[in-house]
């Protein structure tokens, strides 16, 4: 069974390698972060914590989501597709 976990983010480069490195690699098969047109290095971040990065510059929540489901779908076939609206929102669930 393929997993893929999508994170829509926009300037979230404090947290988003907190974020992509604290996922269960042994739920989740892959990690991609839609850059939603960050301005502050979060696709690159990413990147660097293990994501695959996709880039989607027109904003808005919807799109970033479509162009990430779009991505997993390409990359192997799927079985789930999983979507947070924010590192920082996968963040503040995590301390609680």
């Amino acid at each position: 069974m393929m997993v893929c976990l999508v994170i829509p983010a926009l300037n979230e480069a404090e947290v988003i390698g907190e974020v992509v490195r604290s996922v269960p690699r042994t739920l989740v098969n892959q990690i991609i972060v839609v850059d939603n047109g960050s301005t502050d290095g979060t696709g690159q971040a990413a990147k660097n914590a293990g994501a695959i990065l996709v880039s989607q510059p027109a904003r808005g929540y919807g799109r970033a989501c479509r162009a990430g489901v779009n991505a997993a779908v390409k990359q192997a076939p799927i079985s789930w597709c999983l979507s947070t609206a924010t590192a920082a929102t996968v963040r503040n669930l995590s301390t609680n």
